[in-house]
């Protein structure tokens, strides 16, 4: 990740806020100790990097020739960890060596002072819950290196704020030849929604996604002239992701998406007779 991606905000912005940000622009740092473990949130508030990723910064304090070891967890978005000293350099990155999208990262610190570590999303737009660990040493993954999940995010959907979007020839397949695109849906902890997709050029189908990758329900042909439609309440307050689908195989075109507050009953309707189905 080290050769693309741009620590916009430098360390010394981060701890004094310097003539680069404004105050009110500058990121919130928070103190995190060796042998400390923190619980957070990724929001569509946080702080960005220059490839609109989300991240949040926290500091801590080493001894020159010390090891740390760093991990970072999350079931809502796939974990980016970079770490800088007080020079503005990246001494350490990590996206997937930890498993299932998580990031670990073993260093010694070069000399003894503060050094920041970066919370960060890989994909833009990805939020949510996670977990933060520091610990004193070496320490190895606890789960094998790689990730698989439904991403990248190609944006947010908010209760009564329709969406156009088109799927295109270059977008993301199933196994079964569906293009898609992947969605996050604002949601609050046992409140339903119901979400609608609508195309003319293709047979839309729908998704909904908890987390990175666990599948919760999914629809076809509930709205109406092949049109997808479901419903759903949520039990938590964790991240969805809902994706787009054209059943219609390879096939891609414009679509509108909307999400309304409550449950909308299916429409009655005959069986789906669009082409390409």
């Amino acid at each position: 990740m080290l050769n693309h991606r741009s620590l916009r905000i430098s360390f010394g912005v981060l701890i004094a806020a310097s003539s680069a940000l404004t105050a009110q622009d500058a990121p919130t740092v928070e103190p995190i100790a060796i042998g400390e473990a923190v619980t957070g949130y990724l929001t569509s508030a946080s702080d960005i990097l220059q490839d609109s990723s989300y991240f949040q910064p926290y500091t801590f304090e080493g001894r020159a020739g010390g090891a740390v070891t760093i991990s970072l967890r999350s079931a809502d978005f796939n974990a980016n960890l970079l770490v800088a000293d007080a020079m503005d350099r990246v001494i350490g990155n990590d996206d997937n060596s930890d498993g299932d999208c998580n990031a670990h990262l073993s260093l010694t610190l070069p000399y003894s002072g503060s050094f920041v570590i970066f919370v960060n999303a890989v994909d833009r737009g990805e939020v949510g819950q996670y977990e933060l660990f520091l610990r004193d040493g070496t320490h190895a993954p606890t789960g094998s290196a790689g990730c698989q999940g439904f991403f990248p995010v190609t944006g947010t959907i908010g209760i009564g704020e329709p969406l156009r979007g088109t799927l295109t020839s270059g977008d993301r397949l199933l196994s079964d030849s569906s293009l898609f695109q992947v969605y996050l849906v604002r949601n609050e902890e046992g409140v339903p929604f119901t979400i609608d997709l609508v195309s003319e050029t293709f047979d839309p189908a729908l998704l909904l996604v908890r987390g990175l990758r666990e599948p919760v329900t999914h629809d076809d042909d509930s709205g109406g002239n092949c049109n997808a439609r479901l419903g759903y309440t949520p039990p938590d307050d964790r991240i969805y992701r809902v994706l787009v689908l054209s059943r219609s195989a390879g096939r891609g075109g414009d679509f509108e998406v909307r999400v309304t507050e409550g449950i909308v009953p299916p429409t009655a309707q005959p069986a789906c007779q669009g082409s390409g189905t």
